[in-house]
């Protein structure tokens, strides 16, 4: 950006504020001072010159992870703090329930029985009327303008409809580890859906092993005769049915 010499004027910043002993406007040319340079000293910023200064400071929102205590059962609470003691620098997992905070909204994913009833909704953060509060964590801040937010909210309430709900493999965690990621918050702790996730794994382990049985049968059985012998239903082979 290149501006006429008579549109400047020296000046020395200090994290950023002029100092008030810079000398009024002169032709001295761009002054390099801390690799800025600024208009002279007695005119005002233009409008678009403080929304450019604004958009340049500005962070982004904030956005928090709240975690809670599935139901509020005391048995669910006291598991918890064995598992995941809020002081313990290690934690195994726990019975969770997880939203995420941003613009000064909650926002959680759960069951629902119908289509008409969504399954993402919002409420006051740290205020699940459904589980107890345990702790919040701070994650990245959301580059995304409020607009942005309002719009990828409205693409995960189509996403997550609460007849899709899943305890093991979509749950309100999986929700938040998704929210949180596409808002470029960074991702939850591992420990908070690691239950789920172990649980997810078991229930795979449990439907092998539960096929392994027929497939097994299936293997030392004769190759002209299926099902074995004792099995329920006449055994087929080369198209002709097979009786005992």
């Amino acid at each position: 950006l290149a501006l006429p010499q008579e549109h400047m004027a020296p000046c020395s910043f200090i994290a950023g504020t002029p100092s008030p002993k810079a000398s009024p406007a002169s032709d001295t040319g761009i002054v390099a001072a801390l690799g800025c340079f600024c208009l002279p000293l007695g005119r005002a910023t233009p409008p678009s010159g403080r929304r450019l200064l604004r958009e340049e400071v500005q962070v982004g929102m904030p956005v928090y992870l709240h975690i809670y205590d599935v139901s509020t059962e005391e048995s669910v609470r006291r598991l918890n703090k064995v598992l995941a003691n809020r002081f313990s620098p290690l934690k195994f997992g726990g019975v969770f329930h997880a939203g995420i905070e941003v613009d000064n909204l909650e926002w959680s994913f759960g069951y629902s029985d119908s289509h008409a009833m969504p399954g993402v909704c919002s409420h006051i953060p740290r205020t699940h009327p459904d589980h107890q509060y345990r702790q919040s964590i701070q994650l990245n801040q959301t580059r995304l303008s409020q607009q942005q937010v309002s719009a990828l909210i409205e693409d995960l309430i189509k996403e997550y409809p609460g007849t899709e709900y899943d305890l093991l493999r979509r749950n309100c965690c999986h929700f938040a580890e998704d929210f949180a990621q596409r808002l470029g918050a960074g991702r939850l702790p591992a420990w908070v859906h690691r239950l789920a996730r172990l649980g997810a794994a078991a229930d795979v382990a449990f439907q092998v092993a539960g096929a392994l049985p027929s497939k097994v049968r299936r293997a030392f059985a004769p190759a002209d005769r299926w099902p074995p012998e004792g099995a329920d239903g006449p055994a087929e082979a080369d198209g002709q049915t097979l009786l005992p």
